[in-house]
């Protein structure tokens, strides 16, 4: 047998087991979108029963996510605060905090992830340069006209606290959030992953008595983490935020407790 008949052969039999597999895959890929259009409906039949208006459309693309806990660097810290800060030293100093401050203003970082800045005069610095120059992995960002808002990338997921920085002619003044700084890679702590997105809503609607008045439209969902400090040692939740056209609910993916944000 020629060299090009026996490729000639290989090809068709790798077009044929191509083939099988994509008759195979059909049936699967009909399965899954009837019961993820089984569970809109699902989903659109609650809201309407408790007359909340909701698009199925705002469901987004889900993510596996576990609690994870971050260690702390203070090398981070350091480096962090000085390219803000030139020569900035600590003045203030607690177990969970530090307070830096040179003769252009003051910088305080908490070891639950809060940051903020204080300027005496205004930095001529793109905000967006300035942080991801000091590793800030930028999730997502929204700009006013005298402010610019931004969410930090962690493992893929975007950290729902967001580091809000205040703007004056363009020029940074301040800044006020959330800024983790922390080294190695995050360390799984629960067994169980988030819950979905349906099974948040449910919680949400089954905890409607007791959030009092929650409005009349489910506007958004969103998939993330929030930060917190337990016994001097940072978590990251995995959470559902439900925002609807009066407020914004959170789920903590684990536990299932509904709480009001704003």
């Amino acid at each position: 047998m020629s060299s090009r008949r026996f490729k000639t052969i290989i090809l068709v039999m790798l077009a044929l087991v191509n083939l099988a597999l994509l008759g195979a895959s059909i049936p699967v890929y009909w399965q899954r979108t009837q019961r993820q259009s089984d569970l809109e409906e699902g989903l659109q039949v609650l809201m309407d029963a408790q007359q909340i208006a909701f698009d199925p459309g705002i469901l987004p693309q889900e993510q596996t996510l576990f609690e994870l806990e971050l260690n702390f660097s203070e090398v981070r810290e350091l480096e962090v605060v000085n390219q803000i800060l030139p020569g900035a030293r600590v003045d203030l100093s607690s177990p969970y905090q530090n307070t830096w401050t040179n003769a252009e203003g003051s910088c305080t970082v908490d070891l639950s992830g809060a940051f903020s800045v204080e300027l005496r005069q205004p930095l001529a610095e793109d905000p967006l340069s300035l942080l991801e120059s000091v590793g800030f992995e930028i999730a997502g960002t929204q700009r006013s006209l005298k402010s610019m808002t931004l969410w930090q990338k962690v493992m893929d997921a975007t950290l729902l606290t967001p580091l809000r920085v205040n703007l004056e002619n363009d020029q940074i003044t301040g800044m006020e959030g959330y800024f983790l700084l922390y080294e190695g890679d995050p360390v799984r702590t629960s067994q169980a992953a988030c819950c979905s997105a349906a099974d948040a809503l449910v919680v949400f609607v089954a905890n409607r008595d007791s959030l009092g008045w929650v409005g009349g439209a489910v506007t958004a969902l969103e998939q993330g983490y929030v930060p917190a400090l337990y016994s001097g040692v940072l978590r990251l939740k995995p959470v559902w935020r439900i925002i609807t056209d009066t407020a914004t609910y959170e789920v903590d993916g684990l536990t299932r407790n509904v709480y009001l944000v704003e």
